[in-house]
This record gives C-alpha cells, structure tokens and sequence, in this order.
C-alpha cells in the first residue's frame, strides 16, 4: 500500500473513532482533511481525548527521506608546503636529483541550505583532471570531507597548469549534486 492510500487510511480510521465516540445527543462533527504530499516517508497520526469528547485533530509527521544538497564546496590545501596562494601551489624539490612535485589535499563539504551534512551514507564519485593525461579517481562515502583530515589524501603533481576537480555526491535516495573547482600550479622559482 503506498503512502497515501495509508494516509487515506488512517483519516478514515480517525473519523469513524470520532463517529463510535458520540454517545447520546452528541452529533458527530465532520472532518475534512486537504493533504498534499510532496515526499513523505513515514506519517505518524496522534489522537488525543478521550472517546466522549470531539473529535481530536489528526497531526501528521513528515520526515524527509534525504537530504537535498544545493552546493558542494571544494577546498585545497598543501602536504609539507608550496601554497603560494589560494588555490596555488608551486612546484618543488625534496631532493637536488629528485622530479619537482607539489602534494595537495582536497575535501569538500556537500550542503544543504548552508549546513554540512556529514556522515558516510553518500556515494561520492571525487576527480581531478589536469595537463597531458592526468586523471586521479577517488569513491568515497563520505558526504563531506575536510581537505585537513588524515585520512585525506594527497595527490602528487608534476606538471605545471590547470587542474579541475569535480566532486559528485549522491546521499542515500537522493538526487545527485556536483562542485567543481579549479587550482593552478606554476613552476619552481629557480630550478
């Protein structure tokens, strides 16, 4: 039975309480009831009085399925240096011989009118995209995630340019929302 044959249900169990509860020369009030449902995944009726007196009102209790989020923020920050500003980062040597690198973390915080909404009940689809070929792919269920966290990883960059990263989150019967940001890397200063 769907929920609003149960809705439907329930109303026409509160008007006949309402109806067995009249004795004598009580005449029994009608009830009428306009309900319009959007998304709905459990209703709950209270009545309340006892069988003697009028009809209670039928209260309804309507609670969302999921969450809708209406942005994802993307943030960036660097592993052991070379932010040069915001959403920049410089490439660098550990060691004389090595391949100039910079490590960056990313998180992002799905939202949903301002508030994060947290958790791992997500599905979360997390790319970055940059010069050449490269492509880094990341699952997750965590519907938002500190770019600062430990268990955040990093990625390791070699090629100065643009990278874009796309963040797809999915909460558990929910629509589907994605952020989008982009960070720059330019070379070392004197290589």
């Amino acid at each position: 039975m769907d929920q609003r044959a149960r809705h439907t249900a329930a109303v026409a169990a509160l008007v006949a309480l309402a109806v067995a509860g009249c004795s004598g020369g009580e005449t029994a009030t009608a009830v009428t009831e306009t309900v319009t449902v959007t998304q709905t995944v459990e209703n709950t009726v209270t009545v309340t009085g006892s069988p003697t007196s009028a009809p209670a009102p039928a209260t309804t209790t309507s609670t969302s399925a999921a969450p809708v989020i209406d942005q994802v923020q993307i943030v960036t920050t660097d592993l052991g240096g070379g932010r040069v500003g915001p959403d920049r980062y410089q490439l660098d040597r550990t060691y004389s011989h090595s391949t100039p690198t910079v490590n960056v973390k990313y998180g992002w915080s799905a939202l949903q009118g301002g508030t994060e909404i947290g958790g791992s009940s997500c599905t979360v689809v997390a790319t970055v995209t940059g010069p050449g070929d490269y492509s880094h792919t990341e699952h997750t269920d965590a519907c938002s995630r500190s770019a600062s966290s430990i268990r955040g990883k990093s990625i390791g960059l070699t090629a100065t340019g643009t990278y874009t990263i796309t963040v797809s989150v999915t909460p558990k019967d929910g629509a589907e929302f994605t952020g989008t940001s982009t960070l720059e890397v330019i070379p070392m200063d004197n290589p």
